[in-house]
């Protein structure tokens, strides 16, 4: 799993770490949005924020594999 460039400047603006976007992928849930087939989007709530991680699958040349490649992180309020 990579970070693209956005989503890391994202995560180090958070404070977060590619660990805690794993534990948002384990532990989450998926939203009401709909997004492509190949897109995966997890969403954790802790307290009155909600952190949001997209993935998504790609072909990466170097080692000749597919890997998964962090596009988004964020995080917003939501009411209880």
């Amino acid at each position: 799993m990579f970070p693209s460039t956005a989503a890391m400047r994202e995560m180090v603006a958070e404070g977060k770490d590619l660990f805690f976007t794993l534990k948002v992928l384990e532990q989450g849930y998926e939203p009401g949005t709909k997004r492509s087939d190949d897109v995966i989007e997890r969403c954790w709530d802790r307290g009155n924020k909600t952190y949001k991680v997209v993935i998504v699958k790609d072909y990466h040349n170097m080692t000749k594999e597919y890997v998964y490649v962090i596009i988004h992180f964020g995080k917003y309020g939501r009411t209880k």
